[in-house]
């Protein structure tokens, strides 16, 4: 019996919450399929959405992005640099998406500091400096095991960054210093990937997708003479302040790959939660 006829023997019928009926393969289903045939569970997760049964761990997205678009998923890679407040939710989101293959790049171990906010941080992995990646590894494993996560311990500098993220479809900075956010942006023109940034500081944050070309970070601020760090020196880093944007991160990752919506290029959206000020700064 060969994969799609494995696949159609095991899907089963199921009610969606609008009462309408679709054939939906099961986890337990897709890891015996995998493990009988020696095949990957996202050629069997692709193999099933093509011939329109929906592994039901993406039930609930098919009804924003289709077929079509959880397919775009599981077949893109995408490049997170840092696994901290930002790159820590960005990664479990991502991986809970379908994203078929994400890259970490995070040198760091655990402090103390993390803990308010960056959700792969516990008490055991600060005591034992755990590495961020290893962390994160650890977790995707076990959230979506058909996720195939690849980590780099390396700090990102001009003359690795484009070895490292040549071969992915959209980039995510999640880093924490001004300094670093140009080469990355540099790194993803260079390569022609588009990048989605984000910054936070307290209770507001900036984000933004830069295609190659666009100025990016660079309308406001003078690579040659800018700080290594921003206002967060003084305002430090809200935990739920991290978590938004890295949700508005992977949001726009989503409608990058699928070809859904609008991104947010050529403009920054501003949001001041202690205020509750959302504005959208045009940099064309």
């Amino acid at each position: 019996m060969n994969l799609l006829e494995l696949i159609k023997k095991n899907a089963k019928e199921h009610m969606a919450p609008d009462g309408t009926q679709y054939s939906g393969l099961n986890l337990a289903a897709e890891i015996k399929i995998t493990e009988d045939l020696d095949v990957s569970r996202r050629d069997v997760e692709i193999q099933a959405l093509n011939a329109r049964i929906i592994p039901l761990r993406y039930h609930r997205n098919i009804g924003s992005i289709g077929f079509t678009g959880q397919i775009k998923l599981l077949q893109a890679c995408v490049g997170v640099v840092g696994s901290g407040g930002l790159g820590g939710l960005a990664i479990e989101l991502l991986a809970r998406t379908g994203i078929g293959k994400i890259k970490v790049v995070d040198d760091e171990s655990y402090t103390e500091e993390n803990l308010n906010r960056q959700i792969f941080s516990d008490e055991d992995s600060v005591l034992s400096k755990r590495k961020k990646i290893d962390m994160a590894k650890n977790r995707i494993d076990v959230v979506n095991s058909a996720v195939e996560i690849e980590t780099h311990s390396v700090r990102l500098k001009g003359h690795n960054a484009e070895i490292l993220l040549s071969d992915v479809n959209v980039i995510v900075d999640a880093l924490d210093n001004i300094h670093s956010r140009f080469v990355l942006q540099e790194v993803a023109t260079d390569l022609g990937i588009p990048l989605v940034s984000a910054a936070i500081a307290g209770f507001c944050g900036y984000l933004t997708v830069i295609m190659p070309g666009d100025k990016g970070w660079k309308a406001f601020y003078n690579h040659e003479v800018v700080q290594e760090r921003g206002v967060e020196k003084e305002w430090g880093n809200l935990g739920p302040t991290a978590s938004m944007a890295a949700a508005l991160e992977t949001q726009e990752v989503i409608k990058l790959l699928t070809e859904k919506g609008f991104p947010l290029r050529n403009r920054f959206l501003f949001f001041d939660t202690e205020n509750n000020d959302f504005t959208y700064i045009n940099v064309i």
